[in-house]
């Protein structure tokens, strides 16, 4: 399975990085599609953003099961 321009996904790269556990990597075109990634695909998905403020790298890993 992959993922390419399916709704919260954007096959163009953004500011935006998700990869997801056994699936692939691809980019969202905002924070809050990239939240529901994990949810679209039932799996382990892990969120790579940069805080535009500080610069500093942004980390999110979530689980829905």
């Amino acid at each position: 399975m992959s993922f390419l321009g399916m709704g919260p996904n954007f096959p163009v790269e953004t500011n935006y990085k998700v990869t997801v556990d056994g699936i692939e990597t691809g980019y969202s075109m905002c924070a809050v599609d990239a939240l529901g990634v994990a949810y679209t695909f039932n799996a382990k998905t892990t969120i790579y953003s940069i805080d535009r403020s500080t610069n500093r790298s942004i980390e999110i890993i979530i689980d829905p099961n």
